[in-house]
C-alpha cells in the first residue's frame, strides 16, 4: 500500500510506503507540514496487528520517524492540540491508545471503556478545553480527560446502530456531531450528557462520516430540524454550523443548516 504526498517545491508527488499496513487515516501535524501519522492494518482491519506510522520530510524524502506496532487494527489518529508529541490512536480492541512521540515503541496511555471497536478519535479543537472524542461500534460516544485524568468523564448514548464518526465543532466549545449506522446525525453538548441535544434523519442507508463548515459564518435557523426538549433549541442559533454528510447508499452528499 503505498501514500501519495504533493512535494510543492518541485512539483512532484513523492510516493511512501506504508506496507505492510492498509490504511485508515492519514493527517499532517498542526506543528508542522513536514510531519505527518499514518494509521493503519494489516489485511484491510479484518484481522491481525495495526501500526501507527509518523513519517517526517527531510528535502524532498519521507522518512520514517516512529513506528508502534499494536495487537489490533488502527482505524483513526488525531494530533494532540496541546502537545507537539502527543497522537491519539482509535483501536480495534475498543482502547484509545495515547503516543508519546518521545517514548518509542509503547504507548504512553491506554484508556478503556468501550466495548467493540474504536472508529473515530479527535482532539478538541477550540483549544477552550484539552479533552477527546471517540465514537464507537458499541453504539456510544466518550469524552475523555487525557491532560488531569487519563480517563472517561462522559458517555453519550442515542444511536441505535454503530457510530462511525464524532467530530467537535471548530467553533462552538462543547459542541459536537456524530453519525451512524442508525442513519442519523445528531449534535451533543459536553456539558449536557448523556442524550443528544438533537437529531436528524441524514440519509436513506447508513452514514459513514460528516464534517464542519470551518470557513463560513451562518446565523440561519434551520427549517425542519427537530429538538427534543425546548430549551434545547438554542442550538440551532448557533453560526457555522453547515454539517456535509455523505451517505453510503444514498450517492449523494447532503449539507444540513443548524
Amino acid at each position: 500500500v503505498k501514500s501519495r504526498t504533493s512535494n510543492y517545491d518541485t512539483g512532484m508527488a513523492v510516493t511512501i510506503s506504508t506496507a505492510p499496513f492498509h490504511g485508515y487515516q492519514v493527517i499532517f501535524s498542526p506543528y508542522s507540514p513536514d510531519k505527518l501519522a499514518f494509521a493503519g492494518a494489516l489485511n484491510y482491519g479484518i484481522a491481525g496487528r495495526g501500526a501507527l506510522l509518523v513519517y517526517e520530510r527531510r528535502g524532498s524524502v519521507y522518512s520514517e520517524f516512529r513506528r508502534y506496532l499494536c495487537k489490533d487494527g488502527l482505524f483513526d489518529v488525531t494530533w494532540s492540540e496541546n502537545r507537539e508529541a502527543l497522537l491519539v490512536a482509535a483501536s480495534g480492541d475498543g482502547s484509545v491508545l495515547l503516543f508519546d512521540q518521545e517514548l518509542p515503541q509503547v504507548p504512553a496511555a491506554i484508556l478503556r471503556g468501550h466495548t467493540s471497536e474504536v472508529s473515530s478519535v479527535q482532539w478538541s479543537i477550540t483549544r477552550q478545553e484539552q479533552l477527546i472524542l471517540s465514537s464507537s461500534w458499541d453504539g456510544t460516544i466518550r469524552l475523555w480527560d487525557p491532560v488531569h485524568q487519563q480517563a472517561c468523564v462522559s458517555v453519550f448514548m442515542g444511536h441505535s446502530g454503530l457510530v462511525y464518526n464524532a467530530c467537535w465543532s471548530p467553533r462552538l466549545s462543547g459542541v459536537f456531531a456524530s453519525v451512524s449506522g442508525d442513519r442519523t446525525l445528531r449534535l451533543w453538548d459536553a456539558n449536557s450528557p448523556p442524550h443528544h441535544t438533537a437529531s436528524t434523519l441524514a440519509h436513506d442507508g447508513e452514514v459513514l462520516a460528516c464534517d464542519w463548515n470551518k470557513y463560513q459564518e451562518v446565523n440561519q435557523r434551520g427549517a425542519g430540524f427537530p429538538t427534543h426538549t425546548s430549551q434545547n433549541s438554542h442550538l440551532l442559533l448557533y453560526p457555522s454550523l453547515w454539517l456535509l454528510v455523505p451517505g453510503l447508499s444514498s450517492q449523494f452528499l447532503h449539507y444540513i443548516l443548524y
